[in-house]
């Protein structure tokens, strides 16, 4: 079974249809998250900015260090502006509001 890391503010809205498609789901905190903590997944999920409105995208790939794993970006709707760095390394982007069970389910 595959384990997705949700990670930052908003991924939340994912873990039950994840769930329903036999994923293994688990929340971090964006803010204390820490590279041991990131080992055991096979796919995380972020959101651009962490609980406290500081950005995480970079800092999270930073975390991941040379590990080769599948990084989904997750974006609300409303805020397709955001920079192009935030992009680098990304395997894809999901917007809210997107078809979840077919994005992700494959």
């Amino acid at each position: 079974m595959k384990r997705i890391g949700l990670v930052g503010p908003g991924t939340e809205v994912l873990s039950s249809s994840l769930r329903e498609g036999g994923y293994e789901v688990e929340m971090l905190s964006a803010v204390d998250v820490g590279p041991e903590e990131l080992r055991p997944f096979d796919l995380f999920v972020v959101g651009p900015f962490r609980e406290d409105g500081l950005p995480l995208y970079d800092r999270f790939r930073e975390l991941l260090g040379s590990r080769r794993v599948a990084v989904i970006l997750l974006i609300e709707q409303g805020h397709a502006d955001l920079p192009e760095s935030f992009l680098a390394g990304i395997n894809d982007v999901l917007f809210t509001g997107s078809p979840v069970r077919r994005s992700v389910g494959g």
